[in-house]
């Protein structure tokens, strides 16, 4: 119940909205594949597939299609993908649904040229739009069109006996009523009705058999299934902790902020994370290490961009075991907004607290830091306001 989507010869990802070099596939498996950044690169992530020049990190949804036996063609399908970290785990959201529509004629003899999809109500599904990496929603850009025309070979005549399968991509908003125009090459034409409602990002809706009749307009056939089960790849995503020798660690939680579980004897888990899942992190064993990134900032999470994939988390044991005594600092409220709190936090606060944690390290006691909310000032939920990388940097030091 799932469709392979494997890599192409020349793909290209943008990161930030620089190209990345041509893909190298791993031929043994043409699902994995490796890209190089052709330049250095900052955090944030912002990943965008396919690259297109002048474009990126925007993407293009094509108006023009051709058809593809058994797909859709190579770029039709762009993805997006987030990390704030270096190290941290990329899954590469699907922005596009597939309708499968699988069409033979009423008579033979009948010469296909084209399909084309229109929105009734001018929702833009084609050309150029700009996508939130993080959460997937896109917005139209320019040159964009309310139509897909999906354009098949010369000559491509439909069977009387043996379906003809098209698969054609429409972008995951809000699509509404549409009309599907069967076209031949005469210019002669079958108009249905078809309500696009159902249109989800990564999943395929396959309908029924579609019969081509000459001139008649009427509704597209029901699909075989609204269930989402027909998708690109699975939505439950798994992985493994491990510790840095390899071994498996069990009874770890693991959580997607929603539901927890636990990891087996082979120290693997499972979570089927819903839409407003944000993160997949782990509550670390008292006898290892808290993991950090090079900016001192604890590593126990992993951003979950909304679709499948591997989460796997490799933890160090603490050398001397378990500890027995440790100090914790916690810190509340700090909300800087301006320049004068930043300096009196970098100035007074930041500077005792070292002091005093260097104290104690000074006797053997490991101390560790706690924020607790409320860092920054924000006008929005993007958590992009002023200071918001200069106090991850005062909480680093």
């Amino acid at each position: 119940d799932h469709y392979p989507v494997y890599w192409s010869e020349g793909d290209c990802i943008a990161i930030n909205g620089q190209a990345s070099d041509e893909i190298l596939i791993d031929e043994s498996n043409r699902s994995t594949a490796t890209f190089k950044a052709s330049s250095e690169l900052k955090r944030p992530y912002h990943i965008t597939y396919p690259y297109s020049e002048g474009v990126s990190p925007n993407v293009i949804f094509p108006a023009e299609q051709n058809y593809t036996e058994g797909t859709f063609a190579q770029g039709y399908a762009p993805m997006c993908g987030y990390a704030e970290n270096n190290g941290d785990n990329v899954v590469l959201k699907h922005l596009v649904g597939v309708i499968r529509l699988p069409i033979k004629a009423s008579q033979e003899g009948i010469t296909l040229a084209k399909v084309v999809i229109t929105s009734l109500n001018g929702t833009k599904i084609s050309g150029e739009f700009a996508v939130d990496c993080i959460s997937g929603a896109l917005v139209a850009a320019s040159n964009t069109s309310n139509k897909i025309t999906y354009t098949l070979p010369d000559n491509f005549t439909l069977s009387t006996n043996k379906e003809s399968i098209f698969h054609i991509t429409i972008p995951a908003v809000e699509v509404g009523d549409c009309t599907l125009e069967l076209i031949e090459s005469s210019g002669k034409k079958m108009t249905c009705s078809w309500s696009a409602k159902s249109v989800k990002a990564g999943i395929v809706r396959e309908f029924k058999t579609l019969t081509y009749k000459q001139g008649t307009v009427g509704a597209l056939a029901p699909m075989v299934s609204e269930e989402d089960t027909l998708v690109f790849c699975p939505s439950v995503i798994d992985g493994y902790v491990k510790d840095t020798n390899g071994k498996p660690i069990s009874g770890v939680a693991v959580s997607d902020g929603f539901s927890v579980t636990a990891t087996d004897s082979d120290g693997y888990y499972q979570l089927d994370p819903p839409k407003d899942c944000r993160y997949i992190y782990i509550s670390i064993p008292s006898e290892y290490e808290v993991p950090t990134n090079e900016f001192g900032q604890p590593c126990f999470y992993k951003p979950y961009p909304g679709s499948a994939g591997n989460y796997d988390f490799t933890l160090t044991p603490l050398a001397g075991g378990k500890e027995k005594k440790f100090a914790l600092f916690s810190f509340a409220d700090p909300q800087v907004s301006k320049a004068s709190a930043y300096s009196r936090l970098m100035n007074e606060a930041i500077p005792e607290i070292y002091a005093h944690s260097q104290a104690l390290e000074a006797q053997g006691i490991t101390c560790y830091g706690i924020t607790l909310g409320d860092i920054i000032s924000n006008s929005d939920s993007t958590n992009t306001g002023a200071y918001r990388d200069d106090m991850r940097d005062a909480f680093s030091i």
